[in-house]
């Protein structure tokens, strides 16, 4: 019961909303300009990897006399740029726009740059225009292209005449079928590939986007995965770090930020809809299982540092082990109770903070020791 009150306390001395707000910054965002004709399945695309149509329920703005800027409230850390008028023969017109627009935007802020062009081409259309692959060469110059072949109902010759025809000039593919498709009222052929083009997608952008694209997009878990495993391993060596100071008993007051703010920045990087409540709430509720499970280990550690001489190095060293461990552990039965309850069928911006509370204590419980991934 001390160990429980002492933990209690020292999360009532942590400023939550400071924590909530770091989480959020460092997720940045991420800029996707989204081309091709009308028709081609671009905003069922979009729906398919963020759970929401972007482009159709955000407000666009014009940004050029081709492009439009579409925000969501709903996935803000995604922005869109809608390319226009291809059909109309303006390829050159929109190229250079583009390109004028993507050097206006590399400023010192990497959050401003364009990271990627997601371009499209109907698979069903069987057709596409030597200026569209004119376009992907030039533009590819300024920032990654990935050439998608939306609407594909089958692994047929199209697609690799394409890539034959331009084997030099596309540098990334891949065939997508974005939603469920029928043929004929008979055949049902499912949606597939959403998952590969967010991992090329993910792989092809700067690592300050890399966070909100894992958060916003809804395909594929082991990129939040990916996502979590840095923030639990830049923690645990924070952790670390605080626990070998020779101070007594130091450790716990300088942990607790660390290691709630861990838990703050797995939340944004899954897409829980984090807030200051949320995050109390949680913590509040799991500190009797971590308390029990292992602040008796991290007090013996502060002991240790009060004996003369070498108790300070012996303490600090125990200390830094059992910080790293508790850490470690803990960050990874948070994504674990978060995958509890996603396997539950429950959407990010569903998840209460009682139940994802109820599922990290249970994941706690099961931790034996100090765990991993």
């Amino acid at each position: 019961m001390e160990a429980n009150s002492t933990i209690n306390k020292i999360a009532e001395n942590v400023d939550f909303g400071d924590l909530v707000r770091k989480a959020y910054s460092e997720m940045g965002n991420v800029n996707i300009v989204i081309a091709g004709k009308t028709g081609v399945g671009k905003s069922t695309l979009i729906n398919a990897v963020f759970g929401e149509d972007i482009v159709e329920t955000g407000v666009g703005k014009p940004v050029t006399q081709t492009t439009r800027e579409y925000k969501s409230e709903r996935v803000p850390a995604v922005n869109l740029f809608d390319t226009r008028g291809f059909e109309l023969g303006c390829y050159r017109q929109t190229l250079n726009e583009l390109k004028d627009f993507i050097q206006s935007r590399k400023t010192v802020n990497p959050a401003e740059h364009i990271h990627i062009c997601w371009y499209c081409i109907s698979d069903l259309g069987k057709r596409y225009e030597a200026e569209e692959i004119s376009f992907i060469e030039e533009l590819q110059k300024e920032i990654p292209v990935i050439l998608v072949f939306t609407q594909t109902i089958s692994d047929d010759e199209f697609y690799h005449q394409v890539l034959q025809d331009n084997y030099s000039e596309i540098q990334n593919s891949v065939q997508v079928l974005a939603q469920r498709y029928v043929v004929r009222g008979q055949a049902t052929v499912e949606q597939f590939g959403i998952s590969e083009l967010a991992t090329k997608t993910y792989n092809l952008i700067p690592e300050c986007s890399k966070k909100a694209f894992a958060a916003a997009q809804k395909v594929d878990s082991e990129i939040k995965k990916a996502e979590v495993k840095k923030i639990v391993s830049v923690a645990t060596a924070a952790a670390a770090a605080a626990g070998a100071t020779p101070i007594p008993f130091s450790d716990a007051v300088v942990l607790a930020p660390i290691q709630i703010g861990m838990l703050a920045k797995i939340s944004s990087a899954m897409g829980l809809d984090l807030n200051e409540g949320f995050l109390s709430t949680l913590v509040g509720s799991a500190a009797g299982v971590i308390g029990a499970t292992f602040a008796g280990r991290a007090i013996v550690s502060g002991l240790l540092k009060l004996i003369p001489g070498v108790g300070s190095f012996i303490g600090g060293s125990i200390s830094a082990v059992t910080a790293g461990g508790l850490t470690t552990a803990m960050g990874w039965a948070y994504y674990k109770a978060i995958e509890t309850i996603f396997d539950r069928g429950i959407r990010p911006q569903e998840i209460s903070a009682t139940d994802l509370a109820d599922a990290f204590r249970e994941s706690l419980r099961e931790c034996d020791s100090y765990g991993s991934e």
